[in-house]
C-alpha cells in the first residue's frame, strides 16, 4: 500500500472516532437534558400544587405572589429572573463567603444551608 494511501486511510480513521466520539457526546447531552426538562417540570408541578393550596387556605392572591417574586428577585441587585445570593455570613467568625460554599474560607466552620446571606 502507499504511503499515501497510508497516511489517508489513518486520516478517516482518526475522523471516524472523532465523529463516533461527537455522536455519543450529543447522545448523553440530549439525556441529560431530558432528565432536566423532566425535573423541571416535576418542580414546576409542586410549585402549582403548593401555591394553589395557599390561596385556597389563606388570603393570598396571585398580585401577593408575584410582589414576593420580585422581592425575592431583587435581593441579589438585578430584576432578571433569577434568585442568586451573593454571598454568606460565617456564624463563627462573622466573615463574608461565597453563597456556594459550604465551609468557611476563613475558619473551616460550617456554613448552614439556611445561614444570612447578604447581596
Amino acid at each position: 500500500m502507499p504511503i499515501f494511501n497510508l497516511a489517508q486511510w489513518f486520516a478517516i480513521s482518526d475522523v471516524r472516532r472523532t465523529a463516533h466520539a461527537a455522536g455519543r457526546s450529543g447522545r448523553t447531552a440530549r439525556d441529560a437534558t431530558h432528565h432536566l426538562e423532566a425535573r423541571l417540570e416535576r418542580l414546576a408541578l409542586g410549585t402549582i400544587a403548593v401555591w394553589e393550596l395557599l390561596r385556597e387556605t389563606t388570603e393570598l392572591t396571585d398580585d401577593d405572589l408575584r410582589q414576593r417574586i420580585t422581592e425575592i428577585d431583587l435581593r441579589d441587585g438585578a430584576l432578571d429572573g433569577r434568585s442568586r445570593p451573593t454571598r454568606r455570613s460565617c456564624v463563627a467568625c462573622g466573615r463574608e463567603n461565597s453563597a456556594r460554599r459550604t465551609r468557611c474560607l476563613y475558619c473551616g466552620h460550617d456554613l448552614p444551608d439556611d445561614g444570612p446571606i447578604t447581596g
